[in-house]
């Protein structure tokens, strides 16, 4: 059966409102940055530029005087996260060394945000190569619940990265990804809906409407690209886990091979003009 069309509205409002609040330093900017690059990937499938972006965050943010204020503020793993996540991204592994030179890590019982710490933690060690060290920061994160602010990998998913064990680990991302679709994520029946409009012809995303912090599954991106550099084979694909932004790192930007890019999605367009619930059902098809 053929997929239909995707269409983007409100991605001209989402890229004003996320590159201004990537333009600042600290956690709250990083994850704005983190979203940002799928943003951008909408708008232009191409990794130069946002690699570049998120390389310069991470630059922006991994200095004491943020780090010491996010932690006046009991935000340190917090920002420790954002920034690593940030700097995975970037496919730079020089922008992901000088991230781990600043992730303290986390311990039980400790007041900076544990849950978000231990897995900045996981992601200092993997890029140190300390083993034990993954284990003991996976430890740390089964004994914590988070805050449920912003989006963190399941423990499933950590736990099959520490373990190298990276068929469990595809399966986990691909489920972590799915969740993108269900009706919690998508504000279905809710006063702005994220679908616009859903035929056998056409889809109409409001990507303005996504919950902010859940822009999408970076979180499930970040453990895959690392596993993907450890040789790891990544399977899922889709309009909010697009494989080619997962996999594409900084020494190959602009160069990804054909068998790299992307093709299990159906084209992507935007939409003729910005579509609201109101006038769901007069939102013209496309020809």
């Amino acid at each position: 059966m053929k997929k239909p069309n995707i269409e983007i509205a409100g991605l001209e409002l989402t890229l004003s409102v996320f590159r201004a609040s990537a333009k600042r330093a600290g956690g709250a900017s990083l994850l704005a940055t983190a979203a940002l690059a799928w943003i951008e990937w909408l708008e232009k499938p191409e990794f130069t530029s946002i690699g570049e972006q998120l390389i310069q965050a991470v630059r922006r943010s991994a200095v004491p005087a943020v780090a010491k204020e996010d932690e006046k503020l009991e935000l340190r793993g917090w920002y420790e996260w954002a920034l690593t996540a940030c700097a995975v991204l970037s496919g730079d592994v020089p922008t992901m060394r000088l991230a781990a030179g600043v992730v303290k890590g986390a311990r039980v019982g400790s007041k900076q945000d544990p849950a978000y710490g231990s897995v900045a933690g996981i992601i200092k060690a993997r890029l140190l190569g300390n083993a034990k060290d993954e284990q003991k920061q996976l430890e740390v994160f089964t004994q914590c619940r988070g805050d449920g602010s912003h989006p963190l990998p399941s423990r499933e998913l950590l736990t099959a990265f520490v373990n190298r064990d990276y068929v469990k680990l595809d399966q986990a991302v691909t489920r972590g990804a799915k969740k993108h679709w269900t009706d919690s994520y998508l504000a279905r029946g809710a006063r702005n809906p994220v679908i616009l409009e859903d035929s056998p012809r056409r889809l109409v995303i409001d990507v303005w409407q996504k919950d902010a912090n859940y822009k999408w599954p970076y979180p499930e991106a970040v453990f895959a690209k690392l596993a993907i550099m450890d040789g790891a084979t990544i399977t899922h694909d889709d309009f909010w886990f697009p494989l080619a932004l997962v996999r594409a790192m900084a020494d190959s930007a602009g160069k990804e091979p054909a068998s790299n890019r992307s093709n299990a999605q159906p084209k992507i367009g935007k939409a003729r003009k910005k579509a609201t619930p109101a006038r769901r059902s007069k939102v013209r098809r496309s020809k």
